[in-house]
């Protein structure tokens, strides 16, 4: 994710929320669209509360309902036919951390109301148990749908949503934060590199920069990061400073057409970038922009 002087306004608030609520211990729900950074800014929620245990993720539609108590509690050796250990449930594995089950509108029923038991009892009972364990680690979720779609669908039991709406950060998809891309971009470009044990040095050539803003992103940062592990790739990983252009990037961001709509959503977000940074200047903002003024004005009046 960006830093947060460079951060659109939608991240800043996500963040800020973030931080905010690192302060309490109540359950915290992300909703963003895939890859958005609802994970990541949960290891931000968790590294800016200062707990010291693990931070672990646990992905609901991974488990059958039948199997997810045993994710979620764990079991006692013996507990029933191939359990011939005991094994730490999440629960147990984020002792003093934090846990976050994603994908929620995934979650089994059975399981929503074990875990609404768990979250009113700070208790549970490991499969196989005879003594109840407490709870404590700290409850984060995420979803891709909104909370008030997962009560009108029926996705949550009432009780549980209820637990869920308290504290809602909305982590907007890369199209609110086209302005960010080039920031974003370059940190994952250095990151890959010093990853490969080069020094974090990248250039991105103005044409690569304009196509990677215009792209629609429907799998959002994520896709972001691997298109742009790529480019770096295809531009000289081992190079001093390697330079991404047009060239190393996929032939469908080369080549694709944004809607009308698309292009002026991305309009609005680059007069907006530029007038914030001229302070509000609309003849310094055209310069930057390279347009005349009359064009700035214009859309400034729409932005307004």
């Amino acid at each position: 994710m960006a830093d947060t002087p460079e951060a659109a306004l939608a991240m800043r608030v996500a963040i800020e929320r973030c931080d905010l609520y690192a302060a309490v211990a109540r359950p915290v729900l992300f909703v963003g669209p895939i890859g958005a950074g609802k994970t990541t800014l949960a290891r931000r929620l968790h590294s800016s509360s200062g707990r010291t245990g693990r931070f672990v993720a646990v992905t609901s539609g991974e488990a059958s309902e039948s199997m997810y108590r045993d994710t979620l509690f764990g079991h006692r050796r013996g507990a029933f036919t191939g359990a011939s250990a005991d094994r730490a449930g999440a629960i147990e594995r984020a002792l003093e951390g934090t846990l976050l089950l994603d994908d929620i509108a995934f979650l089994p029923h059975e399981a929503q109301i074990a875990l609404l038991r768990v979250l009113e009892e700070r208790r549970f009972y490991p499969i196989g148990a005879e003594r109840q364990r407490e709870v404590r680690c700290r409850f984060a979720f995420a979803s891709t749908v909104s909370l008030t779609s997962l009560i009108d669908d029926g996705h949550l039991i009432p009780d549980l949503s209820s637990r869920l709406g308290e504290f809602v950060v909305r982590v907007p998809g890369l199209a609110e934060r086209r302005t960010e891309i080039p920031v974003i971009a370059r940190r994952f470009a250095a990151e890959f590199r010093v990853e490969h044990g080069e020094e974090p040095h990248v250039d991105f050539s103005d044409d690569a920069l304009k196509l990677l803003q215009a792209y629609c992103w429907p799998t959002n940062v994520r896709g972001l990061k691997n298109v742009v592990e790529r480019a770096v790739v295809h531009a000289g990983l081992r190079e001093p400073i390697p330079v991404v252009d047009a060239i190393h990037l996929p032939d469908r961001i080369v080549s694709f057409e944004p809607t009308q709509e698309e292009s002026a959503k991305l309009t609005r977000a680059l007069v907006a970038r530029a007038l914030a940074d001229a302070a509000g200047n609309q003849t310094e903002a055209a310069r930057r922009l390279g347009v005349h003024r009359n064009t700035v004005a214009r859309w400034a009046r729409r932005l307004k």
